[in-house]
């Protein structure tokens, strides 16, 4: 049997500082079809020949060059480009790593409920040698509970936690490029017109907060 393919996207900026190790979290899944996504939104050389680098001895991983655009748009290239073959999309701004085993343990969540369009995890936050546990209650959110859930920030969101369906993504247009601040909380409220979203307790990546964050921007 075939192992599953899921389209990772990343965007990156004058990423060279971390992006090592961000693509070394997702290459560590041994068990999947991985198809990596590195949108280059205007870095200078540094990051691209890192991730041409790697990708001569990783064919998964794909980079996607172009003029400086922003965040949104960069995502937006990135969910554009994803391969044929993969029916899941999530993300991982190239400053986050993610922990052992998450992409499997996600798709996981998928294969038990075909029904499931989109999941949103739980992480850890580190900033200035400070480490915060960003965790969501285990429960499926409707699509008027999860609207109601993101307006009064009751759960905890960023991009690196969420994964959905592809169809589902473009069903929405994926992300709203006008929007300078709070994309992600945006684009879960346009996905609670269509769907739901199961929320993990699972602590399954690390977001780093830094002033070189591509979000942060």
């Amino acid at each position: 049997m075939t192992p599953e393919t899921i389209s990772v996207i990343m965007p990156a900026l004058n990423a060279e500082k971390f992006i090592t190790p961000a693509l070394c979290s997702l290459l560590r899944e041994r068990e999947l079809t991985l198809d990596i996504v590195v949108v280059d939104d205007g870095s200078t050389a540094a990051t691209a020949r890192i991730v041409e680098d790697m990708a001569l001895s990783q064919p998964s991983i794909r980079l996607i060059a172009g003029p400086r655009v922003g965040v949104s748009r960069a995502r937006n290239a990135g969910i554009a480009a994803v391969a044929p073959q993969s029916r899941f999309v999530t993300f991982l701004d190239s400053d986050d790593v993610y922990l052992p085993n998450r992409l499997e343990r996600t798709l996981a969540r998928f294969e038990a409920d075909p029904s499931l369009e989109v999941l949103i995890s739980s992480f850890v936050t580190v900033k200035g040698g400070r480490t915060t546990n960003s965790v969501n209650r285990e429960a499926f959110l409707d699509g008027d509970a999860l609207e109601r859930a993101l307006v009064a920030q009751t759960i905890f969101i960023a991009g690196s936690a969420i994964t959905t369906r592809r169809e589902t993504l473009l069903g929405i247009g994926g992300y709203d490029s006008d929007i300078r601040r709070l994309q992600d909380r945006e684009l879960l409220l346009r996905l609670a017109t269509r769907t739901g979203a199961l929320l993990s307790q699972d602590i399954d990546w690390k977001k780093y907060n830094s002033e070189d964050s591509i979000s942060g921007r």
